[in-house]
This record gives structure tokens, C-alpha cells and sequence, in this order.
């Protein structure tokens, strides 16, 4: 009973936001039906490859090219990854085809996670579809604490300092304070992406459904690499599982490759499939982020900075094996400089994951770059925007942040400090957010992919 229930209000969700989209959800729905029950029968790589690119090109084509009867519906983007995953999981045997297309509809429709995520299998789903319905007052209570805290992200954090930085880019501005800009956008994107994702999870909680989690404190990230293992997991996971691994290990590739680099060495061999293997996943990760130049320069950018982080790492694995030395004297001096060197990396990680988001702000390559060589000018004299920002808003944002950094060592101590964690936010947003003096309503960034 619990998964029709589901199912009337997905639908709904869809039909109050746009009819039109709600038509193209249910086309994709019936594609992977009937995609998933002819791959099961057929086993063939070939077909499950045919969906992903006929869904791919779908995506491309409804994202960027107006039709009069449908539109693209929220989170299209996220929905094509499930549909995908789904027809792949099935044709390994992963699991079973669905011979309930209403099954079917309702992992494609899902509201909770319709919006932005987090990017679920259909293997998972299906246990937490179909079990009996158990609500628990603990687990309602953490559904509410996480929705609550969503809302103060999105309301009192991000909206405000969204402000900021849309003033910044719309009077192309120069110098440092698009630096300044870029540091308040990362901030700005993680708390209106981490917001969604905690409101989608609250849901799920009070429904008595489990999801996972998408982030892991990621601006805590000493480098790239493991910023990626801790933003947006679910879609970096679909990417590893669904195009780097079976690329890593085509034999196909790795003959191709030794011939062009004209080595038999395994290791050597292995290396540049796997390099390979990373600058593909991540210009298809640039493309589904939106099928612009900026975004596929953005997803290079990533994949370039991340085989350079890979290659720096293995040579310094093989330096310390060729090493000998005092074990002892080693572990204390690396314990002496190992917080100051794990502060500086964060920071450097920070800033290049925020600078990295230029192609974010800006629609066009060239300005992107621009941009980016004009902070080294050094100019100061766009900051004085950032000071005439004003002392009430500056300190709510200020208290937001400290707030969204400590609250779990703050609010999820008991169930008693979670109660008190859904009043203060709630009044927070209440007061300084949806009613709040000069607060700007702007849609969730992810939740129009």
C-alpha cells in the first residue's frame, strides 16, 4: 500500500509543478520498463549501451531545445542517471528486471529526491519501497531536524550571500573581488546543494525510507581527489561504477594503448588506461552538468588536476620505498608539520575548487579565463562592494555558516538537542529568511539540471 501511496504523490508533485514535464518523466519511465525487460532477456552490452546513449542524447536535446507540448521536468538530469544505472544493473544481473511498470514509475518519479538527488539504484530502492511502513518518533525527529536545517541553509545562508554574488557577476566586475566572489559562491552552492539534499533526506526519514548521504564535509578536503570522494558522492559514485571502472578495464583499450604508446609494459600499460579512463569520466561529468563549452572545459579542468594529483602520489610511493631510515624519527617529524600542512591544503583545495567555479558563474569560456588572470592584477577596488554589504546581513551570514560547520556537535548530541535545533532554525528562517528584510527567492542551482 505504501508504494502506490508514493507513487499518487510523485505523480502529484510532477502535475502541480508542470504538466508538460510530468509527460516526459512518464516517457522515460516506459523506456526504461521496457529497456530493462528486454535486457534481461537479452543480456547484450550492446543494448544497455544503446539506452544510455539514446537517454544521453534525449537529455542533450530536452535540455537545450524548446518544444511546445513537454518541457524538461526538475532534476532531469539526475533522473536519466537512475534510468541508466538501472538498465546496466539489470543487464550484470545486479538485479531483476521490473515487471510492474507502476514499480517502475515510482523509483523514476520518486519526489523526494526527484529535485537534485541523491542519485539512488533501483536495487536499494526497491527494499525501501516495499517494506512495511514503521515510523519511529526518533527517526520523524531526525526527519524534521534535517529538514529544518536544510531550510537554514538554503533561506539564511545561501539566498543571502546569492545576492552577492549575482551583483558581482552582473556588473562585471574585476580583480580580487571576484576571488572574494568565487569563495562566497562556494560557500553559496554548498549550502543551497547541501540544503536540498537535507530536506530530501528528511523526507525519506520521516517516511521511514533510507537514502544516502551526499556529502561528507568536503570543504575538509586536503586535495581534489578527496573533495570528490566527500561532494555530490552519490553522482561521483554513478560515475566511478557506470563509465570509469568498465573503462579501466576494456581490454579493448588497454591493446589500443600499449600499441600507440608502443610498450608491453603492464604497469606502464595500466597507468594511461586509467588516465584515459579519468579524462573521459570527467568530460562526460563536464557535459552532464550542461551541454556547454564552459562546463565541459570545467569537467577537463578537474579531470587534468586530478592525473596530476594521481601521478604526484605515485611517485612519491615509489620515493618512499626506495627510502630507508629511522621509522620513529620519521612518525614525529611528520607529526610536527602535519597540522599546519593539513591546514594549508585544505585551503588550497578550497581555493581551487573555488576558482574552478568561475565556469559557473560565467557563461562564456573566454570571460571565464579572464576573469580568473584578472585576480592575479591584484585590484582592490571592487572589494569596497563586499564592505558596503552591511553589518546586520554580514553578521547573519557569519552566525549561519558557524552554525551549518558546528551543528552537529551542537544539535546532534540527543533527541532533546535536535527538538531545540528544529525551533532555533525554524525561527531563524522564519524571521531572517522567508519573512526576513531584503531576502531574495532564488531556486535551487542543482534542482535545474
Amino acid at each position: 500500500m505504501k508504494r502506490y501511496v508514493l507513487l499518487a504523490v510523485s505523480i502529484a508533485f510532477y502535475a502541480i509543478l508542470n504538466t508538460k514535464a510530468l509527460l516526459v518523466v512518464l516517457l522515460v519511465a516506459l523506456c526504461q520498463h521496457i529497456f530493462g525487460i528486454v535486457s534481461e532477456k537479452k543480456k547484450s552490452p550492446f543494448l544497455a549501451a544503446f539506452f544510455a546513449t539514446v537517454l544521453s542524447v534525449f537529455l542533450v536535446v530536452i535540455r537545450n531545445i524548446s518544444f511546445r507540448y513537454i518541457v524538461a521536468p526538475i532534476g532531469i538530469s539526475f533522473t536519466v542517471l537512475r534510468s541508466i544505472g538501472y538498465v546496466v544493473d539489470v543487464y550484470r544481473g545486479k538485479c531483476r528486471a521490473e515487471k510492474n511498470f507502476l514499480m517502475t514509475l515510482l523509483f523514476v518519479t520518486f519526489f523526494p529526491t526527484a529535485l537534485m538527488g541523491p542519485v539512488t539504484s533501483y536495487c536499494t530502492m526497491k527494499a525501501e519501497f516495499v517494506k512495511k511502513y514503521r515510523p519511529s518518533y526518533d527517526k520523524c525527529v531526525e526527519g524534521l531536524y534535517r529538514i529544518a536545517l536544510g531550510l537554514f541553509k538554503k533561506l539564511i545562508v545561501a539566498d543571502r550571500l546569492a545576492m552577492v554574488v549575482s551583483e558581482v557577476v552582473e556588473k562585471d566586475m574585476s580583480g580580487l573581488v571576484v576571488f572574494a566572489m568565487l569563495l562566497l559562491y562556494s560557500i553559496e552552492l554548498y549550502c543551497d546543494f547541501a540544503g536540498g539534499i537535507d530536506i530530501a533526506i528528511g523526507v525519506c526519514d520521516i517516511l521511514d525510507i533510507n537514502v544516502p548521504e551526499n556529502f561528507k564535509s568536503p570543504y575538509t578536503a586536503r586535495n581534489l581527489a578527496v573533495f570528490w570522494q566527500k561532494w555530490h558522492i552519490s553522482m561521483g559514485t554513478w560515475f566511478k561504477e557506470y563509465v570509469f571502472y568498465p573503462l579501466s578495464i576494456n581490454k579493448t583499450l588497454k591493446k589500443n594503448l600499449s600499441g600507440i604508446f608502443k610498450t608491453s609494459d603492464k604497469k606502464t600499460v595500466t597507468k594511461y588506461v586509467i588516465y584515459v579512463s579519468l579524462m573521459v569520466t570527467w568530460f562526460l561529468t563536464g557535459m552532464w552538468h550542461g551541454f556547454e563549452g564552459r562546463f565541459i572545459v570545467w569537467g577537463v579542468l578537474n579531470g587534468i588536476i586530478l592525473m596530476i594529483i594521481r601521478e604526484l602520489q605515485s611517485q612519491k610511493k615509489t620515493n618512499a620505498s626506495k627510502k630507508s631510515g629511522n621509522t620513529a624519527q620519521k612518525k614525529e617529524d611528520v607529526s610536527k608539520i602535519s597540522a599546519l600542512t593539513t591546514a594549508l591544503c585544505v585551503a588550497g583545495t578550497y581555493c581551487l575548487v573555488s576558482l574552478l567555479r568561475v565556469f559557473d558563474c560565467y557563461s562564456d569560456v573566454k570571460i571565464c579565463f579572464m576573469k580568473l588572470l584578472g585576480i592575479f592584477t591584484f585590484d582592490i577596488s571592487g572589494l569596497s562592494l563586499l564592505v558596503s554589504y552591511g553589518a546586520m546581513e554580514t553578521s547573519i551570514v557569519i552566525l549561519g555558516v558557524a552554525l551549518v560547520i558546528l551543528n552537529k556537535r551542537i544539535f546532534e548530541r540527543s533527541r532533546e538537542m535536535r527538538l531545540a535545533g528544529i525551533v532555533l532554525f525554524m525561527l531563524s528562517v522564519l524571521v531572517f529568511g522567508v519573512y526576513g528584510q531584503g531576502y531574495d527567492s532564488m531556486s535551487f542551482i542543482y534542482g535545474n539540471m
